[in-house]
This record gives C-alpha cells, sequence and structure tokens, in this order.
C-alpha cells in the first residue's frame, strides 16, 4: 500500500480504520531504518511516534524523566467568515481529501490543548481553532514507550538498543524537507511495514517538543485547573507549573523581566537576533544529556567499555577532544 493512496475508511493489517486524513504539510522528515531477517526502511516525519521496545535500555531514569503524553485526535473549527465554496474547499483541506492550503501561523496549545492557526488558500488567509480532544501517557509500561524519530535517534545516539515489534532499529537518517500527512485510526494506533505506528496528529503537541528540545528551551506552565499540567512539574526545563492567578502572575512577571533584562543588554552588545549573542561569563555548569551539572559533580561514564566516575567537567573535557 503506498502512503498517499490512503483514504478515510482503509482497514490496515492489524484490523485498524482510518478515522480522519490530517492534512499534508512540507516537513522535516528522515529515514528509519530497521531489520529482522533483512533490513528495510521506512520515510516519516521526525514527529512521527513508533511502540518502542525499551527493555534493554539501560539509562530507564534518564528516559522516564522525559516522557509525557503524546496526542491522540483533533477537531477544527474554522473561525473566519466564509462563503458556502469558501468554507467546503477548507474543510475538504482538514478532512484530507484535498490539500489545498499552506501553513502560515501556528500558536501555542494552551492550558485546555487549544490553538489558533492562520493557513493560506487560494482565496486569502483563514484563522482555525485546533483541539486535542484525546490524549495518553507515552509510557505503556517499564518496557514500552511511545518515542519520536528524534528520541529514537538520541537513544541510538548513546548506544541503546531498541525494537519495533521485534525488529531491530538500527539508525535514523535525515533527508530534508518533504510533504507528509498524519492519519488517526479508532484503535489509536496501526501497524504497517512490520512496524507499530502512533495515531497521529498534524499540529504538535508543543509540551511535548519544548521538553524533549530542552537543550534549546525552557517552558513554564499555567494550569488554574490544577489537573492538566501538575505531573510536568519536577520535569527538566519545565521552570514552573502555576496553579493559581497570583502564582500565574508571578510566573509572567518573572518573564517580563527576563526578556527586558535581555533586550537591555542585546542592545548594549548591537545584536537584534538571540541567535547572534555569544556568552562572555562561565556559569559553572556543564550540559549533559539534557541537564545542567555543576562542573566539579561526579558522573558515571563508560569509557573503552569501563565504568569510571569522573567530574562533569572532566567529561567535557574528553568531548570536547574528540
Amino acid at each position: 500500500m503506498i502512503w498517499n493512496d490512503i483514504k478515510k475508511d482503509y482497514q490496515f493489517m492489524d484490523g485498524s480504520v482510518v478515522t480522519q486524513i490530517h492534512p499534508t504539510y512540507n516537513q522535516e522528515c528522515c529515514r528509519v531504518f530497521y531489520s529482522k531477517l533483512k533490513s528495510r526502511y521506512i520515510d516519516c516525519s521526525w514527529n512521527h511516534i513508533f511502540k518502542i521496545d525499551c527493555s534493554r535500555v539501560k539509562n530507564k531514569a534518564e528516559l522516564d524523566m522525559y516522557t509525557t503524553y503524546v496526542p491522540l485526535e483533533e477537531e477544527y473549527e474554522i473561525i473566519t467568515e466564509l462563503n458556502d465554496i469558501e468554507r467546503e474547499i477548507v474543510e475538504q483541506h482538514f478532512k484530507g481529501i484535498k490539500n489545498s492550503a499552506i501553513l502560515l501561523e501556528e500558536t501555542p496549545f494552551d492550558e485546555e490543548y487549544y490553538s489558533i492557526s492562520k493557513y493560506g488558500f487560494e482565496f486569502g488567509e483563514v484563522e482555525v481553532i485546533s483541539n486535542i480532544t484525546k490524549y495518553e501517557p507515552q509510557k505503556i509500561d517499564n518496557n514500552t514507550y511511545w518515542l519520536t524519530c528524534r528520541g529514537i535517534q538520541y537513544l541510538l545516539n548513546q548506544g541503546e538498543i531498541l525494537y519495533c515489534n521485534g525488529y531491530k532499529i538500527k539508525k535514523v537518517e535525515d533527508i530534508g524537507m518533504k510533504d507528509a500527512f498524519c492519519v488517526s485510526t479508532n484503535t489509536g494506533l496501526y501497524k504497517m511495514n512490520g512496524l507499530i505506528h502512533h495515531n497521529s496528529v498534524t499540529l504538535r503537541n508543543l509540551i511535548f517538543h519544548s521538553i524533549e528540545h530542552g537543550d534549546e528551551m525552557a517552558i513554564a506552565l499555567i494550569d488554574l485547573k490544577q489537573v492538566e499540567f501538575d505531573s510536568y512539574r519536577d520535569m527538566n526545563h519545565v521552570t514552573a507549573v502555576a496553579n493559581s492567578v497570583s502564582e500565574a502572575l508571578e510566573v509572567t512577571r518573572i518573564a517580563r523581566a527576563c526578556m527586558q533584562q535581555r533586550n537591555k543588554k542585546m542592545k548594549a552588545l548591537h545584536i537584534n537576533n538571540i541567535t547572534a549573542y555569544i556568552p562572555t561569563d562561565y556559569s559553572g555548569k556543564i550540559w549533559i544529556s539534557g541537564r545542567e551539572i555543576p562542573e566539579n559533580d561526579i558522573v558515571k561514564v563508560r569509557i573503552d567499555g569501563e565504568e569510571k566516575e569522573i567530574t562533569a567537567l572532566e567529561l567535557f573535557e574528553l568531548t570536547r577532544d574528540k
């Protein structure tokens, strides 16, 4: 079966039936190589999710630290006023019947998993509310996890051994930008090309993405209902979870102060892009596997098959020399 030929009501080999075709977008994609008796590969977006057997993963504590939730189903609501013909074109786009728009702007999901995005159609721009209506924990049990291709690549680079439905995952390589779309099924998963795939949604869960890319960003969450985000409180790169109006005001006050301080420094350095900033002061901390560790803290490492205890600074020097 060719992926582009899949339509609503298509039945996969495991009996899962397609309930929703999501729009096609130009996305960062990769090639996943795997094998059992012979080598195979499959192309997908970097955010595509597979059901991974992690029973041989040595560092489960780090894996658990980064697992959160993955989305299952998503609904769309058109908020731009349209005539009947325009509305039909937009609805066909979001049903995956005819790809006729490009994504212009995507806003973060709020605490109730709502997001407003702007799309460009031939007749003009259209704003759409997206709502993730169903999600589930990324960790299935102590040995099984839903992992994105980026997460899989990270673990493979750490020397971990991963399987998907009995197939050994060999490597993940970047293949650039490609047109891609996702599907939802009635079971929350589907089996294709021997691998087990997660029921995907097109728009990313910002929280999951932010934690996964904690070396590039940190997030603060506001959860006035006190039932949505509290499980994220102790995770790395989650700086705060506010559960009241006063806490939310304090979080935004601190964020504003940090932004103003940053802008003053950028003004003094005559730069207008944060990526152009080069730090001049040493923080005394070393970045290891997504965590900031004081340079004199002891870490356990394996060097040439031998386990040793060295300082974080010594580990930095070792990796810098290679």
